[in-house]
C-alpha cells in the first residue's frame, strides 16, 4: 500500500502512476454506475438549505442518487431518502457518521492522501480532472463542481440537479454558511453552463 499524498511538482513516474491508475479507476467507476442506473437517469443531490422547503423527495428517489459530504437526508419528503452513490472530499469530514457500512459507490474527491495498490472500495476523481476545474475556476473546486463535472465526464445522459444554490444559503447540516477558498460565483457559472449544455434539469 503507498499512500499518495498530492504534489504538483512530483516527478514524471509518479504522475504517470496516477494517470494509469485514474484511467483505470474511471473506466471501472462508469461501468459501476451504467449498471446500476437501471432507470436511466441520475439525480445530483446537493446540500443547500434551501433544499429543505422543496417537495422533490419522491422524484429523486425515482432515479439513482448521488450525494456529498455529510448530505445524508433529514428531511425526505425534501431530499429523498435513498444514497447510491457518495462524493466526499476525504473521510474525516464524516466525523462521527458511520460510512464503512455503506454498500454504495463512494468516491474520494480531495487530491489528498489517497492509496494507490490497495483495494479498499473507494474510487478516486482523476486528479487531471481536478487541475482542469482549478485553471478553469481559479480556486479551488468544491465537492459539488467536482461532482457535477465528473458525472459530465461520465456521459450520463439524463440527469437532474437539486439542492444547489451556490451559497445564497447555508450547507443545510452547518451551523453558518462556510465560504472558505471556493469561488462560488464562478462555479455557479460554469455549473450552470454545464447543466446547460448537457440539457441536464436544473431544480
Amino acid at each position: 500500500m503507498v499512500v499518495l499524498l498530492y504534489c504538483r511538482m512530483g516527478s514524471r513516474i509518479l504522475q504517470r502512476l496516477l494517470d494509469n491508475f485514474d484511467a483505470a479507476a474511471f473506466d471501472n467507476l462508469r461501468d459501476n454506475i451504467f449498471s446500476r442506473c437501471e432507470k436511466g437517469t441520475l439525480s445530483i443531490v446537493g446540500n443547500a438549505n434551501s433544499i429543505l422547503k422543496t417537495n422533490n423527495g419522491n422524484l429523486i428517489d425515482n432515479t439513482f442518487v448521488l450525494r456529498m459530504n455529510q448530505g445524508l437526508p433529514i428531511k425526505p419528503n425534501a431530499q429523498g431518502a435513498k444514497t447510491d452513490m457518495l462524493c466526499y472530499s476525504e473521510p474525516s469530514v464524516f466525523k462521527n457518521q458511520e460510512i464503512d457500512n455503506f454498500d454504495g459507490i463512494k468516491v474520494h474527491m480531495s487530491p489528498k492522501g489517497r492509496i494507490l495498490g490497495d483495494d479498499c472500495g473507494v474510487y478516486y476523481f482523476p486528479i487531471n480532472f481536478w487541475e482542469e476545474l482549478f485553471k478553469t475556476l481559479k480556486s479551488r473546486p468544491s465537492v459539488g463542481v467536482m461532482s457535477i463535472y465528473l458525472i459530465h465526464k461520465l456521459k450520463v445522459p439524463n440527469v437532474h440537479v437539486f439542492g444547489f444554490d451556490f451559497k445564497k444559503t447555508k450547507t443545510f447540516y452547518s451551523s453558518f454558511n462556510k465560504r472558505r477558498t471556493h469561488d462560488f460565483e464562478a462555479e455557479e457559472r460554469f455549473c450552470l453552463n454545464l447543466i446547460a449544455q448537457n440539457g441536464w434539469i436544473f431544480h
